[in-house]
């Protein structure tokens, strides 16, 4: 499962998905992010705003799964601001209590920020789950890379 605005890390999510056999599903914002709406050198944009405001919660458009067919479940994101897009807290916070217990593992793509905060903030929020040591991959990486990451995970 991903989210991907600019398609950087969907096309990573999809990499790994074809490489393990696994599903892929995306998660869709109710409001799509434009590219004005990332210019992190703008002070007044969408995304800084929201990363800003640890409050802020965007709606999520795109249908959940059922959680139960699925014990374990990795989940891709850009890195924003040095963690996770808030969205992805949207997402952690409505199914927290279904992704309890699950093994979990998340992933992102990245400029030059580490996975470190956004690994920690999603694990906040669904501390009762098994998680599995996240990583960081260039927007390039290859389905091999990816692949050995998530064979690595030893779930």
């Amino acid at each position: 499962m991903c989210f991907s605005a600019t398609g950087n890390t969907r096309g990573v999510a999809r990499a790994l998905a074809g490489a393990i056999g696994a599903d892929y599903l995306e998660i869709e914002p109710e409001q799509p992010y434009t590219e004005h709406d990332l210019d992190y050198d703008d002070e007044t944009t969408r995304a800084t705003v929201e990363q800003r405001d640890g409050t802020a919660r965007p709606g999520i458009a795109s249908a959940m799964p059922e959680w139960g067919d699925y014990d374990v479940i990795l989940f891709g994101h850009p890195i924003w601001w040095e963690t996770v897009p808030r969205i992805m807290c949207t997402l952690f916070e409505q199914n927290a209590a279904a992704l309890a217990g699950k093994r979990l593992a998340d992933f992102c793509t990245s400029g030059g920020s580490g996975i470190g905060r956004a690994t920690d903030e999603l694990k906040g929020i669904v501390p009762d789950a098994e998680w599995g040591v996240g990583r960081r991959f260039e927007a390039s990486a290859s389905a091999e890379e990816v692949a050995a990451w998530a064979q690595g995970l030893g779930f």
